[in-house]
């Protein structure tokens, strides 16, 4: 469908008809009324003002949780018990904005964990304040794995270190046996 529009009234509806064709033949018509009749201009449209053009349910709007003091601990309790690996970060895992959450990011890619959910504490600062009172821990990034906080970036490296944390996530189905 494609519509010629005046100053949001509508014209004309084309069926199946090529857009660039149909503005090519309106164009000089365009350049006249605004050049010299001071006419308003012609707004093309290939969808119809009544119908939301058809999309992906990847692309299509997200609805977003609105956290108060009141459902932000149930969200990060649904969060933290609802994943087998859970991320409270300062940004995203394709970009972190601290170096201890970077480095937590890239343990997690050495080990190949895959699954595992990230929160970004710096979008909402109920959430930020929420989150340190949850786990009683007053620093970011905070790691848990199946419902139990692991810690920070500190831990997580003593772990690696050691090789606990690689134990700890083949326990919990988190990496293959054979890391």
């Amino acid at each position: 469908m494609f519509q010629i529009a005046r100053s949001a009234s509508l014209l004309r509806n084309f069926k199946n008809a090529n857009v660039l064709n149909v503005a090519k033949r309106f164009a000089p018509y365009q350049a006249i009324a605004l050049n010299s009749f001071n006419l308003p201009k012609y707004n093309f449209s290939s969808a119809a003002e009544d119908k939301e053009p058809e999309s992906h349910d990847d692309f299509k709007p997200k609805a977003k949780v609105q956290l108060n003091d009141e459902n932000v601990y149930d969200q990060i309790d649904q969060w933290v018990k609802g994943n087998k690996c859970v991320l409270f970060m300062k940004g995203v895992p394709q970009m972190p904005q601290c170096g201890f959450s970077r480095f937590v990011v890239e343990v997690l890619k050495f080990y190949k964990v895959n699954d595992f959910k990230s929160i970004d504490i710096l979008q909402d600062p109920v959430l930020r304040e929420a989150v340190k009172k949850y786990s009683e821990w007053n620093t970011y990034p905070q790691l848990y794995v199946n419902g139990k906080l692991v810690g920070g970036a500190d831990i997580v490296n003593d772990m690696h270190k050691e090789g606990s944390l690689k134990t700890l996530f083949q326990e919990n189905g988190l990496i293959a046996g054979s890391q």
